[in-house]
């Protein structure tokens, strides 16, 4: 569907169009623009939801930090700090090292450790994604959810929603969708786009449809300009879905 068909569409409901209705209409209109003019973005319908909690793509999902590249003067810099006991310096060595033209998985996986026993949060949800999806360490499920463990203690909002991502399909823990959807929305609250999003999809079918629920987590990934939460919006209001409920 392009944007010229979404604008040609009419509710599938008997009766007036009430002027909150047509608002709606024009901000799926909107949100549907903004999908469009992102190329690179899979034109996947609603009922895709479910493909994005197959393993691979969740925990891919969960690995939110940007690796930066980094200069070989940065890079020593980093290194003097890392061996001195720095864990913020630790853990972004580790990142420079975990890809790019200075790829060396070893090493980045050491300092990652040594940043995550010494506490650092980002360092342990990073240490737990490496053994969730098998990247530089052999795959632990069990592991993986420890490091994410301690990083949820400390407030981590990544670390809830993989941990979420663990209960909703059973990795190293027997599936449990209220746990699931419990981690994902501590980590919603925190305006983690990816949980917001996940949370809506969770209230888009059974056991837990609630359309209402559904359209303010979609629309609060959204008003993050999170791409795939626009689409479903989009979809959602072309289907005269909730809009009035």
């Amino acid at each position: 569907m392009n944007l010229a068909a979404l604008t040609k569409l009419k509710p599938r409901r008997r009766g007036h169009v009430s002027f909150a209705l047509l608002t709606k209409w024009a901000s799926a209109i909107l949100f549907y623009g903004a999908v469009l003019a992102r190329a690179d973005l899979p034109q996947k319908e609603n009922d895709d939801f479910m493909r994005e909690f197959t393993a691979q793509q969740i925990l891919e999902l969960a690995s939110v930090h940007q690796v930066k590249e980094s200069s070989l003067e940065n890079l020593k810099q980093l290194e003097t700090k890392a061996n001195g006991g720095n864990a913020q310096a630790q853990y972004d060595l580790g990142l420079a090292l975990f890809s790019g033209e200075r790829l060396d998985t070893a090493t980045a996986i050491k300092w990652f450790k040594k940043a995550a026993q010494q506490g650092l949060k980002e360092a342990q949800c990073q240490i737990g994604w490496c053994y969730g999806t098998g990247s530089g360490v052999k795959k632990d499920y069990h592991a993986a959810l420890q490091w994410y463990q301690k990083s949820a203690a400390q407030g981590n909002p990544v670390a809830f929603y993989n941990i979420g991502c663990l209960y909703y399909s059973g990795f190293g823990v027997a599936s449990n969708l209220d746990e699931a959807t419990k981690w994902f929305l501590l980590a919603a609250e925190q305006k983690l786009a990816v949980a917001q999003y996940s949370l809506g999809g969770i209230y888009s079918r059974p056991p837990r449809q609630d359309w209402a629920q559904a359209l303010k987590w979609h629309l609060r990934a959204a008003e993050q300009k999170y791409a795939p939460a626009e689409l479903v919006l989009a979809n959602i209001y072309s289907d005269g879905r909730s809009v009035l409920q």
